[in-house]
């Protein structure tokens, strides 16, 4: 299913940003506290793209390294952050019934442009215009027309994980959200473009039926009345519409599902819990405890394609993937274990990490997943230590190492002894302790830097240039590889701390968030865009020409 980006050209008005210190106009009004102790202030004002009128009380977001700082607009739409330190900013604002924007945004869907304000300095009209968001009002029923209350309703997208899955996400929007009396519900602060919507009716799990009968209930359904994502309609949207539909949510007949836990030696895994999460986001079936004979049974699972996970001794593991058709699925083998030990050290090239910054470091052990199935073992993140050492416990399956670092650092290389696993995924296997992992980072730090000219030559000031590793990865190193890089308001680009290796890199007019990941995106990034090296310390800098029809 092909999904398209709708422009919107009044989205944010981008003015011009000049210094301010001549211009003292501007009146009192509650600023940010202040960060890391700086001189540099950021202001502007929030309109409504409809009217031009000022919008007071939108909340506008300042992110950087340190964090986030949050402000409120006054009556006259304006905000201010003060005590700013020098560098690069992203803001982004919202309200209810307009556009959550960050500004430089011109697109649905994409990444703003971050400002940079030097010390002493005032970036000042850093401006933003919010569009009035789109709403999708949708009425669930059951097969015979009939409202049907407590319905948990989604919009939702498909987009990319960082390892290249494809998968269906819920977008933003007004939260966990459920159908009133009417079967009615309002999904608000919609961005133009085109959603899936999905319909899931929570049961309650009760004692297992008689043998030989079964229970029928709801699957999770998708408009226009469909069990499939394939089948689904997708429902597009403009810039302020208000759309209703209506469908009926799909009787199925409830499965059983039941099997037995063990440990790794086979006996009763007692205590230990059972859960499937399905690859459709949202959806959840109850999770089962395991007995004393090691016996679990999940009662009243709708159809659909699910990851099968246990839980035992405070390790987690599993990821089988396992589809419901309508009927019992019995004498399901889950073995648990403790898993693996991992401990290991970072090590520090090039300048001394300065004293305390240590913690500031995070260790990540990410799982390379079978299955798209949503919250399915999250990554193990821990800090070291301050001689820099770190350790994990009851870690399984394939995992990736890495780290994130404060940005005048960046990861080098992942060694085993004499092995590198900077650009491999590990397989721990049924080991019990994998103690000499290093991590080293350098403060050597690299950069790529560069301008890119439109089809007449000039220099471009709108676009999204993307770097993709030259070779062909594991998708689930990959992203640690690419980058999606929108220019600063100068019109140049710039990132750091991207590994050392060879690179392609493009130039583009539009690009949605996530759509870096996507493998066939890498593809024709090789096949078009400029190959370029850079190692360790490096800065490279790049001359793009924007690519048309990409």
């Amino acid at each position: 299913m092909r999904f398209t980006l709708l422009a919107v050209s009044a989205m944010v008005c981008l003015l011009a940003i000049v210094e301010a210190e001549q211009n003292p106009t501007l009146p009192p009004r509650d600023s940010a506290p202040s960060a890391q102790g700086g001189t540099a202030r950021i202001r502007g004002r929030v309109t409504a793209a409809d009217t031009a009128r000022p919008l007071p009380g939108v909340q506008v977001v300042l992110t950087a390294s340190f964090g986030q700082l949050r402000v409120l607009t006054d009556m006259e739409g304006l905000y201010e952050f003060s005590g700013l330190a020098a560098g690069p900013y992203s803001i982004s604002a919202s309200k209810t019934g307009y556009l959550n924007l960050q500004y430089g945004q011109r697109r649905p869907f994409e990444p703003g442009k971050p400002v940079t304000v030097a010390a002493g300095r005032t970036l000042d009209r850093v401006d933003l215009s919010l569009p009035r968001a789109a709403v999708i009002v949708a009425r669930v029923t059951d097969e015979s027309g009939a409202p049907v209350s407590g319905v948990e309703v989604r919009a939702q997208r498909f987009g990319y994980r960082a390892d290249g899955q494809r998968t269906l996400a819920a977008i933003y929007g007004p939260g966990s959200s459920n159908t009133d009396d009417r079967g009615e519900i309002r999904l608000f602060g919609l961005m133009p473009g085109e959603y899936l919507i999905s319909a899931v009716y929570r049961m309650v799990t009760r004692a297992s039926p008689v043998e030989g009968t079964f229970t029928e209930g709801f699957s999770a359904t998708f408009y226009p009345g469909v069990i499939s994502v394939s089948d689904a309609t997708a429902v597009a949207v403009r810039v302020g519409e208000e759309k209703a539909i209506s469908f009926p949510l799909v009787k199925s007949r409830l499965a059983r599902v039941s099997g037995v836990v063990v440990d790794q030696q086979g006996r009763p895994a007692n205590g230990a819990t059972v859960s499937l999460r399905s690859v459709t986001p949202n959806v959840f079936t109850p999770i089962a405890r395991v007995g004393a004979d090691g016996r679990f049974e999940i009662a009243e699972v709708p159809p659909g394609d699910y990851s099968l996970s246990s839980t035992y001794d405070a390790f987690e593991g599993g990821d089988e993937p396992l589809t419901v058709a309508g009927l019992d699925i019995g004498d399901l083998r889950v073995v648990v274990g403790a898993g693996t030990s991992v401990t290991g050290r970072v090590v520090f090239e090039g300048a001394s990490p300065p004293s305390g910054s240590i913690p500031r470091f995070r260790i990540a052990l990410s799982p390379v997943l079978r299955t798209a199935a949503p919250g399915a073992r999250s990554a193990r993140i821990t800090s070291p230590d301050a001689n820099g050492r770190f350790g994990f416990a009851g870690v399984s399956g394939r995992v990736i190492v890495d780290i994130t670092s404060p940005e005048e650092w960046m990861m080098k290389s992942v060694t085993i002894g004499p092995n590198e696993f900077t650009n491999s995924v590990l397989d721990l296997g049924d080991r019990e302790a994998l103690t000499n992992v290093v991590i080293t980072v350098t403060s050597r730090v690299t950069s790529v830097v560069g301008q890119v000219a439109d089809a007449a030559g000039q220099t471009a000031s709108d676009y999204v240039v993307v770097l993709v590793p030259a070779e062909s990865y594991d998708l689930a190193i990959t992203s640690r590889r690419v980058r999606a890089i929108r220019p600063a308001t100068d019109g140049t680009f710039t990132t750091k701390g991207i590994l050392p290796g060879r690179y392609a890199a493009v130039a583009i007019e539009v690009l949605e968030d996530g759509r870096q990941f996507s493998p066939e995106v890498h593809q024709r990034v090789r096949r078009v865009g400029q190959q370029f090296s850079v190692r360790e310390g490096e800065t490279a800098t790049l001359r793009l020409r924007l690519t048309p029809d990409f």
